[in-house]
């Protein structure tokens, strides 16, 4: 596995890196496009390319969300568990254990929103 380095204020850490190859959905579109983004085929579903690494994370034991901030109110980014073929503001969002992981994720929304 490489490793890739990111450096910050504080120093660097060293992050295992995976290099995915992805295939493009080649079934039906899907009712809702999200800004016409392309659909991955990830395991016969078509997905977002965000949700395939969504699913990755699950599939090794992590507890995930699709942190979406486009579009967002003042409440906040959604946080979302899976998506249905149906528009955004009918998706289940389903908030963060860790309120610190909220606290980030609300952050990165009002940079977005400047």
């Amino acid at each position: 596995m490489a490793t890739e380095i990111i450096f910050g204020t504080a120093g660097y850490i060293a992050v295992p890196k995976v290099e995915l190859e992805l295939r493009r959905w080649a079934g039906e579109p899907t009712a809702y496009k999200f800004g016409n983004k392309p659909l991955i085929d990830f395991g016969g579903r078509p997905l977002f390319a965000e949700l395939c690494g969504y699913e990755l994370f699950l599939l090794s034991g992590w507890d995930a969300r699709w942190v979406q901030t486009f579009g967002a109110n003042a409440k906040g980014p959604k946080l979302f568990t899976a998506w249905e073929d149906v528009l955004q503001g009918q998706q289940q969002d389903q908030p963060l254990p860790n309120e610190g992981l909220y606290l980030f994720a609300s952050r990165n929304c009002r940079a977005q929103r400047q």
